[in-house]
């Protein structure tokens, strides 16, 4: 069996990654929580989707460069607060870091323009169990916290991911990923 590999640090590295691949070095890497926003345990439930590097085991070449020292919540917060309602935050896994930035600054949901999460499952089966999602299941109590916020709140969940069918491109030319909608 291989060795789990998919932990914050991946994610940063994957992220690097896809700035490298589409020359942007310009956009910023922050560290996420380690942890739950009740401080458990984070799950590793879709390494066999997204592989153990995160990318689906592409064996792209290292990144360059690191992440900014700073809290991916507190990151949130600054860039709020520096553009109010012009931040959109899109959120491709459990919800534990804009709950931080929700508990660190109250008027965040106010201030952000608009929080789009890949996550739910509506009218569908759940990804992880029957009716779980695993972004949502990853930190329920996140979840809970974000979509009670305040914020304007865009949830893509299974249903309409399940429609999706999303290509690798070879060419460095090409946006790294072809996206086709049935």
């Amino acid at each position: 069996m291989p060795k789990k590999t998919n932990t914050i640090c991946d994610r940063h590295r994957v992220v690097r990654t896809l700035q490298k691949r589409n020359r942007r070095t310009d956009i910023p890497v922050v560290e996420g929580s380690h942890i739950t926003y009740t401080k458990g345990t984070k799950l590793r439930v879709a390494d066999f989707v997204h592989g153990t590097d995160g990318l689906g085991n592409q064996n792209f070449p290292p990144p360059l460069g690191k992440a900014i020292d700073q809290s991916a919540a507190n990151y949130l917060v600054e860039q709020a607060n520096q553009y109010p309602g012009e931040i959109t935050v899109v959120a491709l896994g459990p919800l534990t870091n804009i709950a931080l930035a929700v508990e660190l600054d109250p008027e965040f949901a106010k201030k952000i323009g608009q929080i789009v999460l890949l996550g739910g499952a509506f009218a569908v089966n759940g990804n992880v169990n029957p009716a779980a999602e695993a972004n949502i299941l990853g930190d329920p109590d996140a979840a809970d916290i974000v979509f009670t916020s305040g914020a304007d709140v865009v949830a893509i969940g299974l249903n309409v991911t399940h429609q999706v069918i999303m290509t690798v491109c070879s060419d460095p030319k090409i946006p790294l990923l072809t996206v086709k909608i049935h």
